[in-house]
């Protein structure tokens, strides 16, 4: 595994949602994929490709660090969407992390950078949670992407419990708030 060198530079967190897009996930890293010009984030040097490892300041209400690479596109936008004053980043360049990202989810072998399992403990109806997918309690779901098309739903497959392959593909509401 290839190491990459660790840089930081600090933003003013209340714009920094505005000023940068997000690609990525869980499973591959959270990525820049792309920054406004002009803006405090161009100016601090942060830049497309570039993957985020941790966030340091007031965040949530409170002076923390926030790891991101193991974060969810959700979580990661959450977390900035929370950033208030000076924030540092933490980030590193992995451009051969980002090629690849972006040259799966072009070719269609990925939805986005995540990729989780978790087992339901509640039902969910397609008529009544502004989904697409019905799903029971305890059913196993594969979660593709945690904000399908921009919005805080999640992409799930429903899994074969005997092959552990994925087969009915829908979205589920998010809960996490």
């Amino acid at each position: 595994m290839v190491s990459h060198p660790l840089y930081h530079t600090t933003v003013d967190g209340d714009n920094l949602m505005m000023e940068i897009s997000l690609i990525g996930g869980n499973e591959r890293g959270i990525f820049i994929s792309s920054v406004k010009p002009g803006s405090g984030a161009e100016k601090a040097f942060l830049k497309e490709g570039q993957q985020l490892v941790m966030l340091d300041g007031c965040i949530k209400g409170r002076k923390q660090s926030v790891p991101m690479e193991a974060c969810t596109k959700e979580e990661a936008h959450w977390t900035i969407q929370r950033c208030k004053g000076p924030v540092t980043v933490h980030y590193k360049g992995n451009d051969e992390g980002y090629r690849k990202l972006l040259k799966d989810l072009e070719e269609g072998k990925i939805r986005s950078g995540d990729s989780f399992f978790i087992r339901l403990n509640l039902n969910i109806s397609n008529h009544l949670d502004s989904c697409t997918m019905s799903v029971q309690c305890d059913e196993i779901v594969h979660v593709l992407d945690t904000m399908n098309q921009g919005r805080y739903e999640w992409l799930c497959a429903r899994m074969d419990p005997f092959t552990d392959r994925n087969l009915e593909f829908g979205t589920i509401p998010s809960y996490s708030r």
